[in-house]
């Protein structure tokens, strides 16, 4: 096998000054990489695979944490019992 000859799942990443394949063995997930580069008009399968993977973890990166949603949470609960307080509604009344 000639080091020019690739199979059609190859995906070429450069590491360290190295051309290394990706190697997409799954015929569904070739397929997903194939329709994102032509909606993306990415150049290449490793052009599209890295924009839908940076896309996929800016998304995760960018979620609020737990923590921040239950202190979120929290904090407009306390607001809203003390608005209740403030307009002298007691917890019993409906």
């Amino acid at each position: 096998m000639s080091s020019s000859s690739t199979c059609p799942m190859d995906i070429p990443l450069e590491k360290n000054g190295y051309l290394m394949p990706l190697y997409i063995k799954d015929d569904a997930i070739d397929r997903l990489a194939r329709r994102y580069q032509a909606l993306t008009k990415s150049s290449t399968k490793t052009e599209a695979v890295r924009l839908a993977l940076q896309k996929a973890l800016d998304e995760e990166l960018t979620k609020p944490a737990l923590a921040d949603i239950a202190v979120a949470f929290c904090h407009n609960l306390k607001q809203k019992a003390d608005a209740k307080a403030a307009d002298g509604s007691t917890a019993g009344e409906a």
